[in-house]
């Protein structure tokens, strides 16, 4: 097959998402992806000062596809990463009820770029959960340029996801005391529960595209240690370059395999549509069943209402409308049982477990290596001795010399003096 590079058009929205004009594609593609990846590249904007104050360098071997031409057709490198919060299952591991109710419990513990709410009955019967890894960055825009474009608002398309509920606009906004502009609320009611059913895009601090965008792009950069060996390790690799959190499933999955790509010669970009996504489940997850059949092969159990695996972007777990059980009674998704742990569904967490997200990676293949750099945090740290030495020695230098002085009386001239 031959192979043709040519620029990407547009970084497309999340998933190809339709909520946005054509007009706001562009918007969303120039102000937020490549504006994201140009300050990666040229470190610039937010992106100028690396960790502990140390300078960041310009990137060599990492891309914009709208600027620099490469195979776009291409199927690219996937790394994948469990759902389930990685610093929760390290640490309560061998304690599974202890971990899925505490990964249950707040939205601001789910940070694998990964979030749910459950809704129970007045029994604590698990009705439904809903699922999402859509960025906030995606819907602030929806809410700053596409709110009330060709009819569309961003009220509506909450009510379309959460049916039943009336939201208002006043739901949905808050007043700027600073500018006094009624502005978006992204920890609304409808979006920050975690016991609700209700979740439309990420909240967690760590879980933004912008994030995904700075992990792939200073990941290009290989580092050495202070005696000049390659770091490749993923824990020592992130701990290195400090574009995340070393105990997450996510974070050193990323950055590792991206700097495998560096090191391997190619120069790299993230592929369009550029976003988180649930990519897949685990093949244990056929042993969750429901009155013994697996529940991916229920039609209506598993929802997907924004995108589809391997580019999902917001599902709902919910027994479905006329849906009957073997003996005619009743089914919720308590009911559900999980013969991988011999345990019913409690926690929407568990579905976390089988759970894959991914991002993708595109590459230009034999591209020149990028310098080889230091860990920023051990540079700052020879450098701050360096000049506490050089001060020392100037205190030293200017300092006349001093004898011990007079001895007080009563007073010993050491402490520990006989």
């Amino acid at each position: 097959m031959e192979f043709h590079s040519s620029t990407l058009p547009v970084h497309s929205p999340p998933g190809n998402l339709d909520d946005l004009t054509p007009e706001n594609r562009k918007l969303w593609s120039d102000l937020k992806i490549s504006k994201w990846m140009e300050d990666e590249i040229n470190a610039t904007g937010e992106n100028a000062e690396g960790p502990c104050g140390q300078p960041r360098t310009k990137l060599s071997q990492f891309f914009d596809g709208t600027i620099t031409p490469f195979e776009a057709g291409q199927d690219g490198a996937t790394v994948t990463w469990t759902a389930f919060p990685g610093i929760i299952q390290r640490k309560y591991a061998g304690n599974d009820e202890l971990r899925w109710a505490i990964a249950d419990y707040s939205r601001m513990v789910q940070d694998e770029y990964c979030e749910w709410s459950v809704a129970r009955d007045q029994d604590n019967k698990i009705q439904s959960v809903t699922f999402t890894c859509e960025g906030p960055e995606y819907w602030q825009f929806i809410a700053d340029y596409q709110d009330g474009v060709d009819g569309k608002t961003i009220t509506d398309l909450y009510n379309k996801l959460m049916p039943g509920n009336d939201i208002e606009k006043k739901d949905l906004y808050i007043k700027d005391e600073k500018t006094g502009e009624t502005v978006y609320n992204p920890l609304n009611f409808f979006n920050i529960t975690s016991t609700t059913g209700y979740i439309a895009h990420l909240t967690h601090p760590a879980n933004s595209l912008s994030a995904e965008v700075d992990i792939a792009a200073q990941a290009t950069v290989r580092r050495i240690d202070k005696d000049g060996h390659p770091i490749t390790d993923s824990s020592k690799l992130i701990n290195c370059s400090k574009y995340g959190q070393p105990l997450r499933n996510s974070d050193p999955s990323i950055g590792s395999a991206i700097n495998n790509l560096a090191n391997g010669g190619n120069a790299i970009s993230l592929k369009d549509p550029v976003a988180l996504y649930m990519n897949s489940w685990d093949p244990s997850i056929k042993n969750v069943t429901l009155d013994e059949v697996p529940i991916t092969q229920i039609p209506g159990l598993i929802t997907f209402t924004r995108g589809q695996m391997p580019e999902g972007l917001r599902f709902t777990i919910q027994i479905p409308e006329g849906y009957k059980s073997p003996d005619g009674t009743p089914r919720t998704v308590s009911d559900i049982w999980d013969d991988n742990t011999s345990q019913s569904i409690s926690y929407g967490a568990q579905f976390t477990d089988y759970l894959n997200m991914s991002v993708s990676a595109v590459v230009i293949g034999n591209y020149p290596l990028g310098g080889l750099e230091r860990c920023p945090c051990e540079v700052a740290k020879e450098k701050k001795a360096a000049d506490d030495g050089k001060n020392l020695h100037k205190i030293v230098k200017g300092t006349p010399p001093r004898g011990p002085g007079p001895i007080k009386p009563g007073f010993r001239k050491h402490r520990y003096q006989i």
